[in-house]
C-alpha cells in the first residue's frame, strides 16, 4: 500500500530500539525505583532527605507510588523532616 510514498521512519525505529532493548535486558529484567535517605528515624519522623532514585521504569504508576509510601509507613514513618529530591 503506497510503497512509493516517503514516510517518516520514527515508528519503525522505535520498534527496532524496543526489540533490541528487550533482547539485551532479558525477559527477567525489572526496573528498580527506590527511595533512599541520608536521615534517621526518630519516633515517627524521618529526619533527613528522601531521594527518589528511578531507573526509567516505563510502567511506574500511582499504584507503585502508593506501595512505596506504604513501605515507609510499615517502618513507622508518618512524617518527613527534610526534602524530597528526584533524580534525573
Amino acid at each position: 500500500h503506497r510503497a512509493d510514498e516517503l514516510r517518516n521512519p520514527a515508528s519503525t525505529m522505535k520498534l527496532v530500539t524496543a526489540f533490541t532493548a528487550f533482547r539485551m535486558l532479558d525477559g527477567d529484567y525489572r526496573w528498580k525505583t527506590e527511595f533512599k535517605t541520608n536521615g534517621t528515624i526518630k519516633g515517627d519522623t524521618l529526619k533527613g532527605n528522601v531521594y527518589w532514585v528511578g531507573s526509567g521504569d516505563p510502567v511506574f504508576d500511582q499504584h507503585d507510588l502508593v506501595q512505596m509510601q506504604q513501605q515507609m509507613r510499615d517502618k513507622g514513618i508518618r512524617h518527613i523532616d527534610g526534602h524530597l529530591i528526584l533524580d534525573r
